[in-house]
């Protein structure tokens, strides 16, 4: 052998010593194939991860590490490569050799000479497992976020006609009150037009706020202990009058005897079953029943319970419309239209309201034509020391009968330091507080009241939030910082607990949310300044 020979195969062996150093160093699983494809060779990485020995590799084995669903694909790939000698590309997840998978991205490339003619393959495979699961995390968010924006979408389209139908009505018999020539009779008509639909956008804001409240994680719920059979039959005695009038009876019914007393939230009770009460009495036609039934269970599920019906002869609801019932601005159609109002946030406020008492709410069956029947599970908490209560008469509704002039008027002399900066709500506020006998100050900013409090002894303070130069939540701080003891009410638009929260911490003594009813207000001063 001549010098450079000798040089020459020193150079080969350096080569491949160097070539296998770089394939053993470099942080992902590699192999190599000879002219045909056939594999013969596999990086240390290979075996680390996939847990076999060269053995095992040999004669195919190496398809042994590849998912079922996808190693088909895999081979059809390879295949077509090795005939057509083009590189080749894949995505797959491989066996750990332990139960696991990752995800690869796997490459082959052909190792050519000089003349194009193809020696062999090289092929990598790099874990991009995590790349995966980021890439999926992007998509969810996106897919999420795209839905929440749709979604946002369809709940404001949807609010714009809830608000629009109750406000035309309210805007169109508004207009026709100025009419000098309409008879006693029309006008207390109108009014009662007016006063309806405002009630009913009143309800949609309270519902809107609820909701909301709920889908933020904002659910304040207590737990105290109070009688639930007394809690249905005052629910069944306020919706008498509604359902008289149409004509639909109500009708409460025992199935078992159930605890006396149970530990739950009764402002939401009481929501949940005054919303299936309306509900029954809205989509059952004159003639019709709705029958309250009620009866204790131990569930499986969620522990002693009661489980309450409230079964009616209404109009029914079709199985497209049973599939979306739960969902918000959800409402029973017929023949395409609209059969009753209401906010129809309702359903969708209740079942959230009953998982959060740990209970459920469910469309228990309905057939069209023949009525519906939803179902309240609520768990009753703690009930060993609870005496049960069989089926119990229903105190006859109470009417109250107000005669045209109070004997004595319930503020009278009352001294109330007004602070508004809304005309018509001063005015509002002004025609409720005067009937009563106060006597009213008005202030139109923070600044105004800390000076009217300097010269005059109020009984009591409203004191709207939102004012000009100086609001309410500062003004009533440093009323308190100078020593002012009498009540403070805060008046305002801001419903959620952190705007009460706000008010009471400043130093309020109490928060009523706008809009104000009057007897509220006055029953609010009695209780402030004669209590």
């Amino acid at each position: 052998m001549d010098l450079q020979r000798f040089e020459d195969k020193l150079t080969v062996q350096r080569r491949s010593q160097l070539w296998e150093s770089l394939v053993q160093g470099m942080p992902h699983l590699a192999w190599l194939a000879d002219e045909q494809g056939e594999m013969f060779w596999w990086n240390q990485q290979w075996f680390e991860y996939t847990g076999k020995s060269e053995a095992d590799m040999r004669d195919g084995g190496w398809r042994s590490v590849h998912h079922p669903d996808h190693v088909q694909r895999v081979l059809e790939g390879l295949n077509k490569a090795f005939h057509s000698g083009e590189e080749w590309e894949d995505t797959f997840p491989m066996s750990n050799g332990r139960g696991g998978w990752k995800w690869f991205l796997s490459r082959a490339v052909p190792v050519r000479e000089i003349d194009g003619v193809i020696q062999g393959w090289i092929g990598t495979h790099t874990d991009i497992t995590e790349r995966r699961q980021a890439e999926e995390q992007i998509r969810r968010s996106r897919d999420a976020a795209q839905s929440a924006y749709h979604s946002k979408a369809e709940l404001l389209l949807n609010l714009s006609r809830e608000i629009r139908t109750p406000m035309n009505t309210i805007l169109g018999f508004a207009s026709l009150m100025k009419d000098s020539t309409l008879s006693e009779p029309e006008r207390v008509q109108f009014l009662e037009k007016i006063i309806s639909n405002g009630d009913q956008l009143l309800q949609l804001m309270d519902d809107i706020l609820n909701l909301s409240k709920y889908e933020v994680g904002e659910k304040s719920i207590e737990k105290v202990r109070f009688n639930f059979s007394d809690m249905v039959f005052d629910v069944v005695q306020a919706m008498t009058p509604i359902a008289d009038k149409k004509g639909v009876k109500l009708l409460v019914s025992f199935h078992t005897a159930i605890p006396g007393l149970i530990q739950s939230d009764p402002h939401r009770t009481r929501q949940i079953l005054t919303t299936l009460v309306g509900n029954a009495i809205k989509y059952t036609e004159g003639g019709g029943r709705i029958l309250i039934s009620m009866e204790f269970q131990k569930n499986f599920k969620y522990g002693p319970s009661i489980l309450v019906d409230v079964e009616d002869t209404g109009i029914g609801i079709s199985e497209e419309q049973q599939r979306k019932i739960f969902q918000p601005f959800a409402q029973l159609d017929m023949a395409g239209e609209r059969t009753v109002h209401g906010s129809r946030l309702g359903l969708a406020l209740s079942e959230r309201l009953a998982e959060s008492l740990g209970g459920e709410l469910s469309l228990k069956g309905s057939e069209m034509g023949q009525g519906s029947c939803f179902s309240l599970l609520l768990p009753t908490g703690e009930i060993h020391d609870v005496e049960f209560i069989k089926a119990k008469k229903a105190a006859p509704f109470a009417k109250k009968f107000l005669s045209g002039l109070r004997r004595t008027r319930r503020l009278e002399n009352v001294r109330v330091l007004l602070a508004e900066d809304s005309e018509d709500n001063e005015t509002l506020v002004r025609l409720y507080l005067e009937k009563e006998g106060a006597q009213i100050t008005y202030a139109h900013n923070g600044l105004e009241v800390l000076d009217l409090v300097k010269g005059e002894n109020f009984d009591i303070i409203l004191m709207d939030i939102q004012m000009p130069l100086l609001d309410g939540l500062e003004a009533t701080r440093q009323l308190r910082q100078r020593g002012f003891q009498k009540p403070i009410v805060a008046l305002t638009a801001h419903a959620l607990k952190d705007d009460i929260e706000k008010s009471l911490k400043a130093g309020c003594d109490t928060h009523l949310t706008k809009p104000i009813r009057g007897e509220a207000l006055i029953e609010e001063i009695q209780k402030r300044v004669f209590h």
